[in-house]
């Protein structure tokens, strides 16, 4: 797991994702009417400085579920699983902000076309913080490859971990 210099999610304010959405993404794009009210998860971001290139970016999150109503471990990994989805286009669209555009007005549609999870922790449970870490490996021609890695932050155990290869399109993109 990654160095957190001491950090812990109860640092970061619940609210602080709404406020990156709010500050970074417009509304009048269908895509990204995105809502950290509705979001079935607590994500806390962490600082995400960019860098000149995107494939140098790493995005860093902690994240948990709200109490599951089942403790059966098929329950969490179901939700392990939903969890490995959610914002996961949005790390290349904060590493690419010069394509993107401001408040991502470049941005036409995107879509996940493939995607892959290994579960680690056959006894992981989503209740408890996780290290969320994000990365981009390529992209050319509208189209992505993005890592991620989820961390117990309690026992540093590697829990999950996966890519997705997504499709991005720009507005008057020329293919």
């Amino acid at each position: 797991m990654p160095d957190l210099a001491g950090i812990k999610p109860e640092d970061i304010p619940k609210e602080q994702l709404q406020e990156e959405i709010t500050a970074s993404i417009t509304k009048d794009i269908p895509l990204l009417q995105l809502d950290a009210e509705q979001e079935p998860f607590d994500w806390r971001p962490l600082d995400n400085p960019l860098t000149p290139d995107p494939t140098h970016f790493r995005q860093r999150s902690f994240v948990r579920s709200p109490p599951l109503l089942s403790d059966d471990i098929s329950v969490h990994q179901a939700a392990l699983a939903h969890l490995s989805d959610t914002y996961m286009l949005g790390a290349v669209l904060v590493a690419n902000q010069a394509f993107v555009g401001e408040k991502f007005r470049n941005v036409a549609f995107g879509a996940s076309l493939n995607q892959n999870i290994s579960l680690h922790d056959p006894a992981a449970r989503v209740g408890g913080w996780m290290l969320a870490e994000r990365d981009i490996s390529w992209g050319s021609g509208g189209r992505v490859l993005i890592h991620q890695r989820f961390w117990n932050i309690e026992s540093g155990r590697l829990v999950m971990s996966g890519s997705q290869d997504g499709l991005i399109r720009l507005k008057n993109a020329k293919l």
